[in-house]
Protein backbone atom coordinates (compact mmCIF):
# COMPACT_ATOMS: atom_id res chain seq x y z
CA UNK A 1 0.00 0.00 0.00
CA UNK A 2 2.79 2.39 0.93
CA UNK A 3 4.59 1.59 -2.33
CA UNK A 4 1.47 2.36 -4.35
CA UNK A 5 1.00 5.66 -2.54
CA UNK A 6 4.65 6.54 -3.16
CA UNK A 7 4.44 5.86 -6.90
CA UNK A 8 1.14 7.75 -7.10
CA UNK A 9 2.68 10.84 -5.50
CA UNK A 10 5.68 10.61 -7.82
CA UNK A 11 3.36 10.44 -10.82
CA UNK A 12 1.43 13.50 -9.62
CA UNK A 13 4.64 15.44 -9.11
CA UNK A 14 5.92 14.42 -12.55
CA UNK A 15 2.67 15.46 -14.21
CA UNK A 16 2.73 18.76 -12.35
CA UNK A 17 6.30 19.36 -13.49
CA UNK A 18 5.35 18.59 -17.06
CA UNK A 19 2.36 20.88 -16.80
CA UNK A 20 4.36 23.90 -15.59
CA UNK A 21 7.23 23.00 -17.89
CA UNK A 22 5.03 23.45 -20.94
CA UNK A 23 3.08 26.40 -19.61
CA UNK A 24 1.96 29.13 -22.03
CA UNK A 25 0.38 32.48 -21.20
CA UNK A 26 -1.26 35.10 -23.40
CA UNK A 27 -0.18 38.56 -22.29
CA UNK A 28 -2.16 40.18 -25.10
CA UNK A 29 -4.09 38.75 -28.04
CA UNK A 30 -0.84 38.88 -30.01
CA UNK A 31 1.87 38.34 -27.37
CA UNK A 32 2.60 35.03 -25.66
CA UNK A 33 5.04 33.79 -23.03
CA UNK A 34 6.06 30.13 -22.97
CA UNK A 35 8.07 28.28 -20.30
CA UNK A 36 9.57 24.96 -21.37
CA UNK A 37 10.78 21.97 -19.38
CA UNK A 38 14.34 23.31 -19.32
CA UNK A 39 13.37 26.53 -17.61
CA UNK A 40 13.63 28.66 -20.78
CA UNK A 41 11.03 31.41 -20.83
CA UNK A 42 10.30 32.87 -24.29
CA UNK A 43 8.42 36.08 -25.02
CA UNK A 44 7.11 36.53 -28.57
CA UNK A 45 4.62 38.55 -30.59
CA UNK A 46 2.91 38.16 -33.94
CA UNK A 47 2.88 41.90 -34.54
CA UNK A 48 5.63 43.86 -36.27
CA UNK A 49 6.20 45.77 -33.03
CA UNK A 50 4.65 45.34 -29.58
CA UNK A 51 5.58 46.38 -26.05
CA UNK A 52 5.38 44.05 -23.07
CA UNK A 53 2.83 44.98 -20.39
CA UNK A 54 4.04 46.77 -17.27
CA UNK A 55 3.37 45.46 -13.75
CA UNK A 56 3.27 47.42 -10.46
CA UNK A 57 6.14 46.92 -8.03
CA UNK A 58 5.43 44.09 -5.52
CA UNK A 59 2.77 42.83 -7.90
CA UNK A 60 2.20 39.09 -8.32
CA UNK A 61 0.18 39.65 -11.48
CA UNK A 62 2.92 38.35 -13.73
CA UNK A 63 1.45 34.99 -14.84
CA UNK A 64 4.79 33.22 -14.30
CA UNK A 65 5.34 34.63 -10.82
CA UNK A 66 4.42 31.42 -9.00
CA UNK A 67 6.93 29.43 -11.06
CA UNK A 68 9.57 32.16 -11.29
CA UNK A 69 12.15 30.06 -9.40
CA UNK A 70 12.10 27.51 -12.23
CA UNK A 71 13.14 30.12 -14.83
CA UNK A 72 16.82 29.74 -15.76
CA UNK A 73 17.00 31.79 -18.96
CA UNK A 74 14.85 34.29 -20.82
CA UNK A 75 14.64 34.74 -24.59
CA UNK A 76 12.94 37.86 -25.90
CA UNK A 77 12.01 37.39 -29.55
CA UNK A 78 12.20 39.90 -32.41
CA UNK A 79 9.48 42.57 -32.65
CA UNK A 80 9.09 42.86 -28.87
CA UNK A 81 9.94 46.53 -28.26
CA UNK A 82 10.13 46.84 -24.46
CA UNK A 83 10.83 44.73 -21.40
CA UNK A 84 7.97 45.54 -19.06
CA UNK A 85 8.31 47.17 -15.67
CA UNK A 86 8.80 44.60 -12.86
CA UNK A 87 8.36 41.86 -15.48
CA UNK A 88 10.95 39.41 -14.10
CA UNK A 89 11.27 40.59 -10.52
CA UNK A 90 12.76 38.02 -8.12
CA UNK A 91 13.52 35.34 -10.70
CA UNK A 92 16.21 34.16 -8.29
CA UNK A 93 17.60 31.39 -10.48
CA UNK A 94 17.70 33.32 -13.74
CA UNK A 95 21.24 33.21 -15.18
CA UNK A 96 20.99 34.63 -18.69
CA UNK A 97 18.88 36.87 -20.92
CA UNK A 98 18.73 37.20 -24.71
CA UNK A 99 17.44 40.57 -25.94
CA UNK A 100 16.84 41.33 -29.65
CA UNK A 101 17.64 44.52 -31.54
CA UNK A 102 13.98 45.50 -31.52
CA UNK A 103 13.93 46.32 -27.80
CA UNK A 104 14.31 50.05 -27.10
CA UNK A 105 13.54 50.17 -23.38
CA UNK A 106 14.24 48.08 -20.28
CA UNK A 107 11.60 48.98 -17.70
CA UNK A 108 12.16 49.89 -14.08
CA UNK A 109 12.56 46.92 -11.72
CA UNK A 110 12.60 44.67 -14.82
CA UNK A 111 15.19 42.26 -13.33
CA UNK A 112 14.95 43.34 -9.70
CA UNK A 113 16.61 40.83 -7.33
CA UNK A 114 17.57 38.35 -10.04
CA UNK A 115 20.46 37.30 -7.81
CA UNK A 116 21.92 34.64 -10.13
CA UNK A 117 21.89 36.67 -13.33
CA UNK A 118 25.43 36.57 -14.67
CA UNK A 119 25.17 37.14 -18.40
CA UNK A 120 23.39 39.92 -20.28
CA UNK A 121 24.04 41.68 -23.57
CA UNK A 122 22.23 44.97 -24.06
CA UNK A 123 21.69 45.47 -27.81
CA UNK A 124 22.40 48.78 -29.54
CA UNK A 125 18.69 49.38 -30.02
CA UNK A 126 18.10 50.09 -26.33
CA UNK A 127 17.72 53.78 -25.52
CA UNK A 128 16.57 53.77 -21.88
CA UNK A 129 17.35 51.64 -18.82
CA UNK A 130 14.82 52.14 -16.06
CA UNK A 131 15.31 52.76 -12.34
CA UNK A 132 16.51 49.74 -10.35
CA UNK A 133 16.32 47.66 -13.55
CA UNK A 134 19.16 45.37 -12.41
CA UNK A 135 18.95 45.99 -8.66
CA UNK A 136 20.75 43.30 -6.63
CA UNK A 137 21.79 41.29 -9.71
CA UNK A 138 24.79 40.06 -7.75
CA UNK A 139 25.92 37.52 -10.32
CA UNK A 140 26.84 40.17 -12.91
CA UNK A 141 30.59 40.69 -13.14
CA UNK A 142 30.72 42.72 -16.33
CA UNK A 143 28.34 44.86 -18.31
CA UNK A 144 28.46 46.50 -21.77
CA UNK A 145 26.34 49.58 -22.37
CA UNK A 146 25.92 50.47 -26.06
CA UNK A 147 26.12 53.96 -27.53
CA UNK A 148 22.37 53.90 -28.26
CA UNK A 149 21.54 54.28 -24.56
CA UNK A 150 20.66 57.91 -23.81
CA UNK A 151 19.16 57.53 -20.34
CA UNK A 152 20.07 55.40 -17.30
CA UNK A 153 17.69 55.99 -14.41
CA UNK A 154 18.32 56.01 -10.66
CA UNK A 155 20.06 52.96 -9.22
CA UNK A 156 19.90 50.98 -12.47
CA UNK A 157 22.85 48.75 -11.44
CA UNK A 158 22.59 49.28 -7.71
CA UNK A 159 23.59 46.29 -5.57
CA UNK A 160 25.56 44.63 -8.40
CA UNK A 161 28.40 44.10 -5.92
CA UNK A 162 30.54 41.88 -8.10
CA UNK A 163 30.90 44.08 -11.17
CA UNK A 164 34.59 44.45 -12.00
CA UNK A 165 34.35 45.63 -15.60
CA UNK A 166 32.11 48.13 -17.39
CA UNK A 167 32.35 48.74 -21.13
CA UNK A 168 30.71 51.79 -22.72
CA UNK A 169 30.47 52.84 -26.35
CA UNK A 170 29.73 56.56 -26.13
CA UNK A 171 32.21 58.84 -27.84
CA UNK A 172 31.21 61.51 -25.35
CA UNK A 173 30.51 60.40 -21.74
CA UNK A 174 26.81 60.09 -20.95
CA UNK A 175 25.63 62.29 -18.08
CA UNK A 176 24.46 59.84 -15.41
CA UNK A 177 23.30 59.97 -11.80
CA UNK A 178 25.96 59.28 -9.19
CA UNK A 179 24.05 56.33 -7.70
CA UNK A 180 23.64 54.08 -10.73
CA UNK A 181 26.43 51.82 -9.42
CA UNK A 182 25.78 52.21 -5.65
CA UNK A 183 26.11 49.13 -3.42
CA UNK A 184 22.80 50.04 -1.83
CA UNK A 185 20.58 53.07 -1.48
CA UNK A 186 23.03 55.03 0.66
CA UNK A 187 26.40 53.36 0.07
CA UNK A 188 28.47 54.39 -2.95
CA UNK A 189 30.29 51.60 -4.76
CA UNK A 190 34.07 51.67 -4.61
CA UNK A 191 34.64 52.19 -8.33
CA UNK A 192 38.40 52.36 -7.80
CA UNK A 193 38.35 48.54 -8.05
CA UNK A 194 36.41 48.53 -11.33
CA UNK A 195 37.84 48.90 -14.85
CA UNK A 196 36.07 51.11 -17.37
CA UNK A 197 36.57 50.28 -21.06
CA UNK A 198 35.95 53.19 -23.42
CA UNK A 199 36.21 53.83 -27.19
CA UNK A 200 39.61 54.72 -28.62
CA UNK A 201 40.45 58.40 -28.28
CA UNK A 202 37.95 59.15 -25.49
CA UNK A 203 39.89 58.43 -22.29
CA UNK A 204 40.54 62.10 -21.52
CA UNK A 205 36.83 62.90 -21.76
CA UNK A 206 35.92 60.15 -19.31
CA UNK A 207 38.67 61.16 -16.89
CA UNK A 208 36.98 64.56 -16.63
CA UNK A 209 33.35 63.38 -16.42
CA UNK A 210 31.42 62.86 -13.18
CA UNK A 211 30.95 59.22 -12.12
CA UNK A 212 33.12 57.87 -14.95
CA UNK A 213 36.23 59.58 -13.60
CA UNK A 214 35.86 57.56 -10.35
CA UNK A 215 36.74 54.25 -12.02
CA UNK A 216 40.12 52.91 -10.91
CA UNK A 217 41.25 52.18 -14.43
CA UNK A 218 40.07 53.68 -17.70
CA UNK A 219 41.23 51.67 -20.68
CA UNK A 220 40.95 52.71 -24.33
CA UNK A 221 40.35 49.36 -25.91
CA UNK A 222 36.88 49.82 -27.29
CA UNK A 223 36.07 50.19 -30.95
CA UNK A 224 35.27 53.74 -31.93
CA UNK A 225 31.55 53.81 -32.60
CA UNK A 226 30.01 55.67 -35.52
CA UNK A 227 29.06 59.30 -35.11
CA UNK A 228 25.73 59.70 -33.39
CA UNK A 229 23.26 61.32 -35.77
CA UNK A 230 19.93 62.88 -34.84
CA UNK A 231 17.34 64.02 -37.37
CA UNK A 232 16.04 67.32 -35.99
CA UNK A 233 13.76 67.85 -39.00
CA UNK A 234 13.44 65.98 -42.30
CA UNK A 235 16.17 68.25 -43.68
CA UNK A 236 18.25 69.13 -40.59
CA UNK A 237 20.68 66.89 -38.72
CA UNK A 238 22.79 67.11 -35.59
CA UNK A 239 25.95 64.97 -35.51
CA UNK A 240 27.98 64.28 -32.36
CA UNK A 241 31.54 63.05 -32.91
CA UNK A 242 34.09 61.30 -30.70
CA UNK A 243 35.42 64.54 -29.26
CA UNK A 244 32.05 65.83 -28.08
CA UNK A 245 31.71 68.21 -31.05
CA UNK A 246 28.11 68.74 -32.13
CA UNK A 247 27.56 69.90 -35.73
CA UNK A 248 24.16 71.16 -36.85
CA UNK A 249 23.42 71.48 -40.57
CA UNK A 250 20.60 71.63 -43.08
CA UNK A 251 20.29 70.71 -46.74
CA UNK A 252 17.58 73.29 -47.40
CA UNK A 253 18.84 75.80 -49.94
CA UNK A 254 16.66 78.62 -48.61
CA UNK A 255 17.83 77.98 -45.06
CA UNK A 256 16.11 76.55 -42.00
CA UNK A 257 15.72 77.35 -38.31
CA UNK A 258 16.58 74.91 -35.55
CA UNK A 259 13.59 73.61 -33.57
CA UNK A 260 12.71 75.30 -30.28
CA UNK A 261 12.73 73.08 -27.19
CA UNK A 262 10.14 73.28 -24.40
CA UNK A 263 12.45 71.52 -21.93
CA UNK A 264 16.00 70.22 -21.87
CA UNK A 265 14.67 66.65 -21.92
CA UNK A 266 13.28 67.26 -25.41
CA UNK A 267 16.76 67.74 -26.85
CA UNK A 268 18.23 64.53 -28.30
CA UNK A 269 21.68 65.39 -26.93
CA UNK A 270 20.45 66.16 -23.41
CA UNK A 271 22.22 63.20 -21.77
CA UNK A 272 25.46 63.68 -23.68
CA UNK A 273 28.52 65.77 -22.88
CA UNK A 274 28.83 68.52 -25.48
CA UNK A 275 32.23 70.22 -25.67
CA UNK A 276 31.71 72.34 -28.77
CA UNK A 277 28.95 73.35 -31.17
CA UNK A 278 29.41 74.21 -34.83
CA UNK A 279 26.35 75.60 -36.58
CA UNK A 280 26.73 75.34 -40.34
CA UNK A 281 25.74 77.73 -43.13
CA UNK A 282 22.04 77.94 -44.02
CA UNK A 283 20.92 77.32 -40.43
CA UNK A 284 18.98 80.54 -39.83
CA UNK A 285 18.16 80.38 -36.11
CA UNK A 286 19.37 78.65 -32.95
CA UNK A 287 16.43 77.12 -31.12
CA UNK A 288 15.13 78.22 -27.73
CA UNK A 289 16.77 76.30 -24.85
CA UNK A 290 18.91 74.44 -27.40
CA UNK A 291 21.96 74.38 -25.11
CA UNK A 292 20.48 75.47 -21.80
CA UNK A 293 22.55 74.11 -18.85
CA UNK A 294 25.20 72.60 -21.17
CA UNK A 295 27.87 73.32 -18.57
CA UNK A 296 30.53 71.36 -20.48
CA UNK A 297 30.10 73.48 -23.61
CA UNK A 298 33.31 75.42 -24.24
CA UNK A 299 33.05 76.81 -27.76
CA UNK A 300 30.42 77.84 -30.31
CA UNK A 301 30.73 78.76 -33.98
CA UNK A 302 27.80 80.72 -35.45
CA UNK A 303 27.59 81.35 -39.20
CA UNK A 304 26.48 84.43 -41.10
CA UNK A 305 23.16 82.78 -41.97
CA UNK A 306 21.91 82.82 -38.34
CA UNK A 307 19.62 85.80 -37.80
CA UNK A 308 18.09 84.82 -34.46
CA UNK A 309 19.23 83.20 -31.22
CA UNK A 310 16.32 81.68 -29.33
CA UNK A 311 15.36 82.44 -25.75
CA UNK A 312 17.59 80.63 -23.25
CA UNK A 313 19.70 78.99 -25.97
CA UNK A 314 22.98 79.55 -24.10
CA UNK A 315 21.80 80.16 -20.55
CA UNK A 316 23.94 78.65 -17.77
CA UNK A 317 26.64 77.48 -20.21
CA UNK A 318 29.16 78.17 -17.46
CA UNK A 319 32.06 76.50 -19.25
CA UNK A 320 31.73 78.65 -22.37
CA UNK A 321 35.00 80.45 -23.12
CA UNK A 322 35.11 80.79 -26.90
CA UNK A 323 32.56 82.15 -29.40
CA UNK A 324 33.16 82.64 -33.13
CA UNK A 325 30.73 84.63 -35.29
CA UNK A 326 30.71 85.51 -39.00
CA UNK A 327 28.50 88.60 -39.03
CA UNK A 328 30.17 91.67 -40.50
CA UNK A 329 27.50 93.69 -38.71
CA UNK A 330 26.88 92.44 -35.13
CA UNK A 331 23.60 90.59 -34.74
CA UNK A 332 21.22 92.36 -32.37
CA UNK A 333 20.46 89.96 -29.50
CA UNK A 334 18.71 90.29 -26.10
CA UNK A 335 20.84 91.40 -23.18
CA UNK A 336 20.36 88.05 -21.44
CA UNK A 337 21.46 85.89 -24.40
CA UNK A 338 24.40 84.55 -22.37
CA UNK A 339 22.70 84.62 -18.97
CA UNK A 340 24.92 83.26 -16.18
CA UNK A 341 27.91 82.96 -18.52
CA UNK A 342 31.08 84.77 -17.47
CA UNK A 343 31.66 86.69 -20.71
CA UNK A 344 34.49 88.70 -19.17
CA UNK A 345 36.55 85.49 -19.19
CA UNK A 346 35.48 84.52 -22.74
CA UNK A 347 36.94 85.31 -26.15
CA UNK A 348 34.85 86.51 -29.10
CA UNK A 349 36.23 85.93 -32.62
CA UNK A 350 34.89 88.35 -35.24
CA UNK A 351 35.61 89.01 -38.95
CA UNK A 352 38.55 91.27 -39.76
CA UNK A 353 37.67 94.95 -39.62
CA UNK A 354 34.66 94.55 -37.31
CA UNK A 355 36.19 94.61 -33.83
CA UNK A 356 35.25 98.25 -33.22
CA UNK A 357 31.60 97.51 -34.06
CA UNK A 358 31.40 94.62 -31.63
CA UNK A 359 33.09 96.66 -28.90
CA UNK A 360 30.23 99.17 -29.12
CA UNK A 361 27.25 96.80 -29.22
CA UNK A 362 25.37 95.39 -26.21
CA UNK A 363 26.18 91.81 -25.21
CA UNK A 364 29.10 91.47 -27.64
CA UNK A 365 31.00 94.28 -25.95
CA UNK A 366 30.87 92.30 -22.68
CA UNK A 367 33.35 89.71 -23.91
CA UNK A 368 36.67 90.06 -22.13
CA UNK A 369 38.65 89.59 -25.32
CA UNK A 370 37.58 90.35 -28.90
CA UNK A 371 39.87 89.01 -31.61
CA UNK A 372 39.62 89.61 -35.36
CA UNK A 373 40.22 86.78 -37.81
CA UNK A 374 40.51 86.64 -41.57
CA UNK A 375 37.62 84.95 -43.31
CA UNK A 376 38.61 82.15 -45.66
CA UNK A 377 39.19 83.41 -49.18
CA UNK A 378 35.89 82.66 -50.88
CA UNK A 379 36.01 82.20 -54.65
CA UNK A 380 33.65 84.49 -56.50
CA UNK A 381 31.55 84.27 -59.62
CA UNK A 382 29.57 86.72 -61.67
CA UNK A 383 27.06 86.45 -64.49
CA UNK A 384 27.23 88.27 -67.78
CA UNK A 385 24.75 88.17 -70.62
CA UNK A 386 26.57 87.39 -73.88
CA UNK A 387 23.60 87.37 -76.28
CA UNK A 388 19.86 86.86 -76.22
CA UNK A 389 19.96 83.26 -74.96
CA UNK A 390 23.34 82.57 -73.44
CA UNK A 391 24.56 83.37 -69.95
CA UNK A 392 28.22 83.26 -69.10
CA UNK A 393 29.55 82.37 -65.65
CA UNK A 394 33.13 83.17 -64.73
CA UNK A 395 34.62 81.91 -61.50
CA UNK A 396 37.85 81.06 -59.77
CA UNK A 397 39.03 78.24 -57.55
CA UNK A 398 37.31 75.50 -55.59
CA UNK A 399 34.20 73.53 -56.45
CA UNK A 400 31.07 74.93 -58.03
CA UNK A 401 28.09 72.63 -58.39
CA UNK A 402 24.57 73.18 -59.60
CA UNK A 403 21.82 72.16 -57.20
CA UNK A 404 20.24 69.94 -59.81
CA UNK A 405 23.62 68.50 -60.88
CA UNK A 406 23.46 69.96 -64.39
CA UNK A 407 27.18 70.46 -64.18
CA UNK A 408 30.13 70.00 -61.84
CA UNK A 409 33.37 71.91 -62.21
CA UNK A 410 36.42 71.47 -60.01
CA UNK A 411 39.11 72.98 -62.22
CA UNK A 412 40.28 76.45 -61.06
CA UNK A 413 39.87 79.55 -63.18
CA UNK A 414 37.36 78.16 -65.66
CA UNK A 415 34.67 79.71 -67.79
CA UNK A 416 31.34 78.06 -68.54
CA UNK A 417 28.68 79.13 -71.03
CA UNK A 418 25.24 77.53 -71.23
CA UNK A 419 21.62 78.22 -72.06
CA UNK A 420 19.99 80.56 -69.58
CA UNK A 421 16.93 78.31 -69.47
CA UNK A 422 19.02 75.60 -67.80
CA UNK A 423 19.59 77.57 -64.62
CA UNK A 424 16.24 78.90 -63.49
CA UNK A 425 16.04 78.84 -59.67
CA UNK A 426 19.73 78.11 -59.29
CA UNK A 427 22.21 78.36 -56.47
CA UNK A 428 25.93 77.72 -56.21
CA UNK A 429 28.00 76.08 -53.51
CA UNK A 430 31.29 77.86 -52.97
CA UNK A 431 33.58 76.38 -50.33
CA UNK A 432 30.54 75.51 -48.23
CA UNK A 433 29.04 78.95 -48.74
CA UNK A 434 25.69 79.34 -50.47
CA UNK A 435 25.20 82.12 -53.01
CA UNK A 436 21.59 82.79 -53.94
CA UNK A 437 21.48 86.53 -54.52
CA UNK A 438 23.34 86.83 -57.82
CA UNK A 439 21.27 87.76 -60.84
CA UNK A 440 22.19 88.27 -64.45
CA UNK A 441 23.66 91.59 -65.52
CA UNK A 442 21.65 93.17 -68.30
CA UNK A 443 23.33 94.90 -71.17
CA UNK A 444 23.32 97.65 -72.28
CA UNK A 445 22.96 99.41 -68.91
CA UNK A 446 22.25 103.01 -67.95
CA UNK A 447 23.04 102.41 -64.24
CA UNK A 448 26.56 103.18 -63.08
CA UNK A 449 27.86 101.70 -59.81
CA UNK A 450 31.33 102.33 -58.40
CA UNK A 451 33.11 102.51 -55.07
CA UNK A 452 35.02 105.66 -54.12
CA UNK A 453 37.70 104.58 -51.66
CA UNK A 454 36.35 102.21 -48.98
CA UNK A 455 33.43 104.21 -47.64
CA UNK A 456 31.30 105.71 -50.39
CA UNK A 457 29.29 103.67 -52.86
CA UNK A 458 28.04 105.80 -55.78
CA UNK A 459 25.02 104.75 -57.85
CA UNK A 460 23.42 106.73 -60.67
CA UNK A 461 20.92 106.02 -63.42
CA UNK A 462 18.71 107.55 -66.09
CA UNK A 463 15.57 107.19 -63.96
CA UNK A 464 14.73 107.01 -60.22
CA UNK A 465 16.72 104.17 -58.67
CA UNK A 466 13.95 102.87 -56.40
CA UNK A 467 15.04 99.82 -54.37
CA UNK A 468 18.76 99.24 -53.90
CA UNK A 469 19.99 96.12 -52.11
CA UNK A 470 23.51 95.15 -50.99
CA UNK A 471 24.25 91.47 -50.46
CA UNK A 472 27.21 89.64 -48.94
CA UNK A 473 29.11 87.01 -50.89
CA UNK A 474 27.20 84.23 -49.12
CA UNK A 475 23.82 85.61 -50.00
CA UNK A 476 22.35 87.54 -47.00
CA UNK A 477 20.83 90.99 -47.46
CA UNK A 478 23.09 93.46 -45.61
CA UNK A 479 21.51 96.77 -46.49
CA UNK A 480 18.44 98.05 -48.32
CA UNK A 481 17.87 101.64 -49.48
CA UNK A 482 14.80 103.09 -51.19
CA UNK A 483 15.19 106.34 -53.08
CA UNK A 484 13.30 108.39 -55.67
CA UNK A 485 16.51 110.03 -56.86
CA UNK A 486 18.50 109.17 -59.96
CA UNK A 487 21.77 109.16 -58.03
CA UNK A 488 22.80 108.32 -54.47
CA UNK A 489 25.87 107.85 -52.31
CA UNK A 490 25.70 105.11 -49.68
CA UNK A 491 28.16 105.00 -46.80
CA UNK A 492 29.46 101.44 -46.31
CA UNK A 493 32.33 102.24 -43.94
CA UNK A 494 30.81 99.74 -41.51
CA UNK A 495 31.25 96.87 -43.95
CA UNK A 496 34.25 94.60 -43.56
CA UNK A 497 36.69 94.14 -46.42
CA UNK A 498 35.40 91.63 -48.91
CA UNK A 499 33.16 90.99 -51.91
CA UNK A 500 29.64 92.43 -52.15
CA UNK A 501 26.85 92.51 -54.72
CA UNK A 502 24.82 95.64 -55.37
CA UNK A 503 21.40 95.10 -56.94
CA UNK A 504 19.41 97.83 -58.64
CA UNK A 505 16.29 97.76 -60.80
CA UNK A 506 18.47 97.13 -63.86
CA UNK A 507 21.44 95.04 -62.88
CA UNK A 508 23.53 93.41 -60.19
CA UNK A 509 27.20 94.38 -59.90
CA UNK A 510 30.02 92.85 -57.88
CA UNK A 511 32.19 95.26 -55.88
CA UNK A 512 35.33 94.53 -53.87
CA UNK A 513 36.07 96.64 -50.83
Amino acid sequence: MKKRLFFFLCAVMLCSAQMWGQETWNLTPTMTVALDANGVLTVSTTLEAEAMPNYPFNSVDMPWYEVRLTIHSIVIKDNVTTIGETAFRQCDNLTSISIPNTVTSIGLYAFYECFSLSSITIPNSVKTIGAMAFWQCQGITSITIPYSVTSIDIGAFQGCYNITSVTVEWKSPLNVLSNIFYDDTYTPKDLSKVTLHVPAGTKTLYQAADVWKDFGQIVEDGTLSNDIVWQLTPTMTAVLDANGALTISTIKVEGEAMPDYQSTADRPWDKFTIGSVVVKDRVTAIGSDAFLYCSSLQSITIPLSVNNIGFGAFWFCKGLTDVTVEWTTPLSVPNNTFFNVNLSAATLHVPAGTKAFYQSVNVWKDFGTIVEYELDVVPYLFLQKTDGNLLEILFTDSEIQMQDDLFLVKTPSQQYTFNYGEINNFYFKLMNKIVTSIEETLSPSSVKIYLDGESNLHISGSKPLGNIAIYGITGPLLKKVVTGNTDITINISGFAKGIYFVKTYEKTVKIIK
